[in-house]
This record gives structure tokens, sequence and C-alpha cells, in this order.
């Protein structure tokens, strides 16, 4: 959506509207770093979910043993 607003302003100010396209622009800026920071947090909480814990050695001794097959 921000750089939608960013070509709009470019456009509006070719036409001569530079006020009006000063004012679109400043929105597309703050719209594309509000995006932006939404994005790097869920990238942390993925990471967050993805790391996985080693078994303790008390966890590998309660693990059931199989017994081979003759």
């Amino acid at each position: 959506m921000g750089v939608l607003l960013n070509i709009a302003s470019f456009a509006l100010c070719v036409l001569g509207q530079t006020l009006v396209a000063a004012s679109v622009y400043l929105v597309s800026l703050a719209l594309i770093f509000i995006g932006g920071r939404g994005r790097k947090e869920k990238r942390e909480k993925k990471r967050q979910v993805e790391t996985r814990q080693e078994p303790t050695p008390d966890e590998i001794k309660r693990r059931p043993v199989s017994a081979p097959e003759i």
C-alpha cells in the first residue's frame, strides 16, 4: 500500500500538485516503515517457535529401549 502511495505522490508531483504530493509521500513513508516493523516482529516470533531444545540426559535415560529382533 505504501509503495502505491509513493508512486501516486510522484505522479502528483509531475502534474504540478506538489503540496498534495508531499502529504501523500509522507503518508506512504509512514506506511512503509510501519509495515516493515510488523514483518520484523513476525519473523522474530517465527524464529522463537522454530527453536528446538536438545534432550537432557535424564530425558534420554527415560526413553524406552526396544529389544533387538531375533
